[in-house]
């Protein structure tokens, strides 16, 4: 199950025997003055050729591959992993999260405790809501049933498999299920619930969707 990755990337990490080893920054890196790096709670590792802007602000325990870009007052906080070439905007916040490579996060957006598979596209302040509003443990369809997670916050997990269709807007927890909202500028209603892998599809309908699809795992 994904969210078990989640859980996972904490004890990813690699150790290390002193305090001056919390900090590792590949030496082609470009790490700008004004960026806050904080290892206070756990390591931090930024990858070769990868960008810090201005402003930026990382909270390990953080891995960062190469080539990626960490935008301007951006804020990761760990545990996170972040794969080669991937983009995070402007004052976009990441929070235990899997992200994948090749994945580019417009800017304020709010990803937290969610996968983000490779070679995905979020749109500008896509939100990827945590918890339930009953504050009861979040449940995910898998196989037709709904699972607890045991879980009070847990996000969403971008396939991969729907690659090449961005989400525009935001995702969230619901009672057993997840709710996708698009743009309203695609017209159309579709109301009954769908299969995730479905919804690219769904897109390409006459009409397509015009806000809100329940899709099912």
């Amino acid at each position: 199950m994904w969210w078990r990755e989640l859980q996972a990337i904490s004890t990813s990490v690699p150790e290390f025997s002193s305090p001056g080893e919390l900090l590792t920054v590949d030496p082609t890196a470009d790490v700008a003055d004004g960026a806050i790096l904080d290892a206070t709670r756990g390591p931090i590792i930024i990858g070769a050729g990868t960008k810090i802007c201005h402003g930026a602000y990382l909270q390990g325990p953080i891995v960062i591959g190469s080539d990626c870009l960490i935008g301007n007052l951006a804020i990761v906080r760990g545990p996170t992993r972040i794969g080669d070439g991937t983009r995070i905007g402007f004052a976009t916040e990441i929070k235990n999260a899997i992200i994948e490579e090749r994945v580019a996060i417009g800017p304020q957006c709010f990803v937290a405790d969610s996968k983000i598979e490779n070679d995905a596209y979020l749109g500008a302040q896509v939100r990827t809501s945590n918890h339930r509003l009953d504050k009861a443990t979040v449940k995910v369809m898998a196989d037709g049933e709904a699972v607890d997670t045991g879980l009070d916050k847990l996000g969403y997990v971008f396939k991969s498999s729907i690659t090449g269709k961005a989400i525009e807007k935001a995702t969230l927890p619901q009672l057993e299920q997840f709710m996708a909202i698009f743009p309203e500028a695609v017209r159309g209603l579709i109301s009954e619930r769908v299969r995730l892998e479905d919804a690219p599809e769904l897109l390409r309908r006459p009409g397509g969707i015009k806000q809100v699809v329940s899709l099912t795992r």
